[in-house]
């Protein structure tokens, strides 16, 4: 459903996700704290929000 930019985009984003939950699970903060790592799980998964949505409106 999503042109190559965008697709491999929202790969990276929940690669991102996906290893922030990892790391979150497994208690490594990387020095920013629960936090932060809850952030970093969340952060890309609302971009992805954006961008998908944008691509949806934009589509014609």
């Amino acid at each position: 459903m999503l042109r190559p930019p965008l697709s491999h985009f929202s790969v990276g984003l929940g690669i991102i996700a996906l290893v922030a939950l990892v790391l979150l699970v497994t208690q490594h903060d990387l020095g920013i704290g629960k936090g932060g790592m809850e952030r970093m799980i969340a952060y890309p998964i609302f971009v992805w929000a954006l961008g998908f949505g944008g691509s949806l409106i934009g589509a014609k």
